[in-house]
């Protein structure tokens, strides 16, 4: 088996590749650049095409555009994005008519909710249009049953998962609304987190419905757990260009508390993976998160950890393919079918009950000479 040897930054490196083309890594220079200038947008513009970016993508480019009118886009760009923004406006609007039909209902059952994600940060930026395929909120787990209970009534389909529920139109895939009873964060402690979001949360009317808004800290945990999730299975790339978005609005609010960040990592035990994505965050955006979070003690500790995880989970993908192609009928063949079959069979299952712990994947490495 080839060896994997290669640096924390390597991997950092090979993670932003990954989830992020060179267009959008000079979109993201764009944005967060501390002075826009127009030659700055000329050169940029050069290079990119809202066509190929594609919609979700190129609505970050219309969102710029908005912010900064004293710079001058081309006659392609500007009917393009204009219309854009007004498209994902539109579908905003859709997407929240069928939602207050739902809400209201709550709001009459006294079942409280809070919303997540690109609803919530759409309140704070009403300007903005999002690109969401849903709605997503949260319940106390004593008001879930009863909550899908009523949305059943009312005639919604429903798509079950450990963590949540998707309720769809009954002849649509479109989704619409996903009521979670708690976050799923792939650690055994969510529950506990549930509480204090709710505690924390504020109480708003919007769109003449009354809801719960979760704090400026909240929301950025929340985004560092989504972007543990994307970077590990390999998915929604054109959201973290979003996640990363809110992230610079959020940490800019008066009185941030880093703090609670901390103790909902703490509390949740997600320590590895948010260790991991400040620093991915900042080789993207830097200074974004302030040395002084990058630097507490529990998060340089795990972000070792994580390191050793994700380089592990590299190694064992590798060993799982080769594992897959052997079969024991054909190890008895020859002598070599049955070396082979003895290097790689024992190490597969050793190394499938290692995945998570640090220590082990950090041992089985060494032994590689990967590390």
């Amino acid at each position: 088996m080839k060896r994997i040897i290669y640096t924390e930054t390597d991997l950092l490196n090979k993670y932003i590749n990954t989830l992020l083309s060179e267009n959008d890594l000079n979109l993201i220079r764009l944005i967060f650049s501390k002075k826009s200038t127009q030659e700055a947008l000329d050169n940029f513009l050069k290079t990119y095409d809202i066509e190929v970016a594609g919609g979700y993508k190129a609505l970050m480019l219309s969102y710029f555009m908005k912010m900064h009118p004293e710079l001058n886009f081309t006659m392609y760009e500007t009917p393009r994005l204009k219309g854009l923004f007004n498209y994902f406006r539109f579908q905003n609007l859709k997407l929240t008519s069928s939602f207050v039909k739902i809400a209201k209902i709550l709001n009459e059952n006294n079942i409280p909710f809070l919303i997540l994600k690109g609803y919530a940060m759409k309140y704070f930026r009403p300007d903005l249009p999002r690109p969401m395929g849903d709605i997503d909120i949260i319940v106390h787990e004593k008001d879930y049953i009863k909550c899908i209970d009523i949305c059943k009534k009312l005639g919604y389909r429903c798509c079950f998962y450990i963590h949540s529920v998707d309720l769809h139109e009954p002849d649509s895939e479109e989704g619409l609304l996903d009521i979670h009873r708690y976050i799923d964060m792939g650690s055994k402690s969510e529950r506990k987190y549930t509480k204090g979001l709710f505690k924390r949360a504020k109480t708003i009317v919007y769109n003449g419905i009354e809801m719960l808004i979760p704090s400026y800290e909240d929301l950025f945990f929340l985004i560092l757990v989504n972007i543990s999730k994307n970077l590990y299975e390999r998915t929604s790339k054109a959201s973290n260009i979003y996640a990363l978005f809110d992230s610079a609005y959020l940490l800019s609010r008066e009185n941030f508390n880093w703090e609670i960040v901390l103790e909902n990592i703490k509390l949740t035990h997600t320590e590895t993976k948010a260790a991991f994505v400040v620093k991915f965050i900042n080789s993207i955006v830097p200074n974004l998160i302030p040395e002084a979070f990058l630097n507490q003690k529990l998060l340089k500790k795990n972000s070792h950890n994580y390191f050793t995880l994700m380089k592990f989970n590299d190694f064992f993908l590798v060993l799982q393919r080769l594992s897959r192609g052997i079969k024991l009928s054909s190890a008895f063949n020859n002598f070599k079918n049955f070396m082979h079959y003895l290097e790689v069979k024992p190490l597969y299952i050793l190394c499938k009950n290692s995945r998570k712990s640090p220590f082990m994947a950090s041992l089985i490495l060494k032994a590689r000479g990967s590390i």
